[in-house]
């Protein structure tokens, strides 16, 4: 008597032992399976991130699609067009063309000359920067001087993150694509 119920005490911890061992695969089974889910939702996520950072910057860097680039030369040569004739109007005489230049080239290869901007904010240190220059400067070329200058960049993207910056800040004003200027530059000249 003593045997059986030694026997069927173990026969149904076993049985329970099986269950639970069961019911943790099943589980797991399902975890793996939110696992595999949430793997492809981040693939999915760092694709579209890949693309969009990749668009961002032909975008910067001025290498358009020919229908893109056509469409905005047709475009500018319509409001060059339309600038003439009003200046023309105005005043008798043809104004200067616009020339429009390849934006420079950007070196990832600088080695800082001074450490004058490391302390600074990025729109701090490129309005010194559009200030040194007189004139309007693309992106590449701010970033290019922003790492002679000893400027620290923060994570990566950092041209993205500079034209992001000079686009939200309303210290400069945006004169082409890609191209930046300060909004009190011309204050400075008329005074």
């Amino acid at each position: 008597m003593a045997t059986e119920h030694i026997f069927s005490t173990l026969e149904r911890t076993l049985r329970e032992s099986r269950q639970a061992r069961r019911a943790l695969d099943r589980r797991l089974a399902e975890i793996e399976e939110e696992m595999n889910e949430l793997r492809r939702q981040a693939a999915e996520l760092d694709s579209i991130i890949a693309h969009t950072e990749q668009a961002l910057l032909r975008l910067f860097n001025g290498s358009q699609s020919k229908t893109q680039s056509e469409t905005k030369q047709q475009t500018e040569q319509q409001e060059i067009e339309t600038v003439v004739a009003e200046e023309q109007a105005r005043t008798g005489e043809l104004p200067k063309p616009v020339v429009r230049r390849p934006p420079p080239p950007i070196n990832l290869d600088i080695k800082p000359t001074s450490l004058r901007f490391r302390d600074l904010k990025m729109p701090q240190a490129a309005s010194i920067v559009l200030r040194e220059a007189a004139g309007p400067l693309h992106v590449n070329e701010i970033y290019n001087r922003l790492l002679d200058g000893g400027f620290q960049f923060g994570g990566s993207n950092h041209l993205i993150s500079l034209a992001v910056s000079l686009s939200r800040s309303n210290r400069f004003r945006k004169v082409s694509p890609g191209t930046f200027d300060l909004v009190f530059r011309d204050a400075d000249q008329v005074a």
